[in-house]
């Protein structure tokens, strides 16, 4: 009798622990924004900043939702998401004033310039590429999507590079190097 009082109070608090640990959707948007965690880098060059940030499966949920979904949804649409690899890419420059034939490029072309090499030598291609409305003639701003996961489920995060291989801005290729550490410790929802 005095063994049950004492294991229903642990089992609760396994509970909590086992189902209560996901973190607030503030805590993931504040991680997946700060510098310092490697999810967000920027690259200066004398005529253009490049600003590439990686967008983890739970914030793309927490896009589509506007909030934290219910468990069951939550696992649902984090399956959709995990298959893919997200990032928001920004170019930006004092004197960026794409004419309509760079405009063009930009918003039909440019996908192929665009790609992840996986710590295992393996080339991911661009599989969706969005121009977004910035609000500057001065700034551009694009979601980029690759097919093939870097984390989730059953998968073993590994350092990879995105790689931006210009071919109408005169930027020489830019890469950028994210670590399978940093990628282990972004919050989940």
């Amino acid at each position: 009798m005095m063994r049950s009082c004492f294991i229903r109070p642990a089992m609760l608090v396994l509970l909590i622990l086992c189902f209560g640990c996901g973190h607030s959707p503030e805590q993931l948007v504040a991680y997946v924004e700060n510098p310092s965690h490697g999810l967000v880098q920027e690259m200066h060059l004398p005529q253009y900043d490049i600003r590439i940030q990686y967008l983890p499966p739970d914030l793309q949920v927490l896009a589509a939702h506007g909030r934290v979904p219910s468990a069951a949804v939550l696992k649902e649409d984090r399956s959709k998401y995990e298959g893919f690899a997200y990032f928001r890419f920004v170019l930006q420059g004092n004197d960026f004033e794409p004419k309509a034939d760079t405009l063009a490029y930009l918003d039909f072309n440019m996908m192929n310039d665009f790609m992840l090499v996986t710590g295992k030598g393996d080339t991911i291609p661009c599989v969706i590429y969005q121009r977004i409305a910035s609000g500057s003639k001065h700034r551009t701003e694009f979601m980029v999507v690759f097919e093939g996961a870097v984390t989730g489920p059953g998968i073993t995060a590994q350092d990879f590079r995105f790689v931006y291989a210009d071919k109408i801005l005169g930027i020489p290729p830019v890469v950028f190097r994210f670590r399978a550490r940093d990628l282990k410790k972004i919050p989940h929802l």
